[in-house]
C-alpha cells in the first residue's frame, strides 16, 4: 500500500495544506498590479491502489481517466518577477476503472476540483515565460453508477477525496497586447479515498477505502492579461 495508512495519511495531508497556506501566504505578500483570468483545459491520469478501512474487501486498483474545464487565474502572466500564483477551479469528468480479484468494471462521474502552483519564472523574456513549482491539488467527487457482479448489474455509489502534491512545468507564450496561451504538465502524490453508499457497505464494512495515488497530466490556458502585466509595465498604457 506504500509508506502511509489511516491515520498517517490524515497527518500528512494536514501537514501539506498547513504548510501550503503559509509558503503561499508569504510568496503571494510581493506586491504586484497586474495578473490575468482566462479559461483552461486538462487531462488527467491517476493511479491507486485503495484498500478497505476495515479489511472486510480485498484492496481496490483504481485507474481514473479525467477531462477538466475551468476557470483560472494567474497573479504574473509576462512581468519580469520571479514568482506567480495560479489557482485553477472547475469540473472534471471521470471514466474510472476498478480492479478487483481479476474483475474489472468501468464507471462514470464527475468531480469538482482545485489546483494552486507556486510558480518561479526561471526563464523571463517579453514572448514568453518558463515556470516551474510545486502544485497541490485538492477534489471531490461523485459516480452513481452501476458495476456487474456475477452477471447481475449491481448499484455503485461513490464519493471520493483526493489531495496531492508535485512539480508543475509551464510555458507562457504572450501571443497579444493582452492575451496569453499558457501550457503546462504536472506530476503529483497524494492520497485517495473512496466512501460508498453502496456497494461496498455491508458485510460489517463502513465502505471506506484509502489509498496512496500518482496523478500526471497537461493542462492547456487562454488568459486575458489585466492591469499593467507585461514584461515592461512602463510601455502598457
Amino acid at each position: 500500500m506504500g509508506p502511509f495508512s489511516g491515520v498517517d495519511r490524515s497527518r500528512w495531508l494536514v501537514r501539506v495544506v498547513s504548510g501550503w497556506i503559509v509558503l503561499a501566504g508569504s510568496l503571494g505578500a510581493e506586491p504586484s498590479s497586474a495578473g490575468g483570468i482566462g479559461g483552461s483545459l486538462s487531462f488527467s491520469r491517476s493511479d491507486a491502489r485503495l484498500e478497505d478501512r476495515d479489511d472486510v474487501f480485498v484492496d481496490l486498483d483504481t485507474q481514473t481517466d479525467a477531462v477538466g474545464f475551468g476557470v483560472a487565474f494567474d497573479s504574473n502572466l509576462a512581468q519580469d518577477r520571479l514568482f506567480n500564483y495560479r489557482v485553477v477551479a472547475g469540473l472534471d469528468f471521470v471514466d474510472q476503472e476498478i480492479h478487483q480479484a481479476g474483475i474489472q468494471n468501468q464507471v462514470q462521474g464527475a468531480s469538482f476540483f482545485v489546483d494552486q502552483t507556486l510558480g518561479f519564472g526561471f526563464i523571463r523574456t517579453p514572448d514568453l515565460r518558463v515556470y516551474i513549482g510545486p502544485s497541490l491539488h485538492l477534489g471531490v467527487g461523485e459516480i452513481d453508477d452501476h458495476i456487474d457482479v456475477d452477471g447481475f448489474r449491481a448499484d455503485y455509489e461513490e464519493t471520493s477525496f483526493t489531495a496531492g502534491i508535485g512539480p508543475e512545468l509551464g510555458i507562457n507564450f504572450h501571443v497579444g497586447r493582452h492575451l496569453t496561451f499558457s501550457t503546462s504538465t504536472f506530476v503529483r502524490y497524494g492520497v485517495r479515498v473512496q466512501d460508498y453508499d453502496t456497494f461496498y457497505d455491508d458485510r460489517g464494512s463502513d465502505g471506506v477505502f484509502t489509498g496512496d495515488e500518482i496523478q500526471a497530466g497537461i493542462r492547456t490556458s487562454i488568459f486575458f492579461r489585466f492591469g499593467r502585466d507585461a514584461y515592461d509595465p512602463r510601455y502598457v498604457d
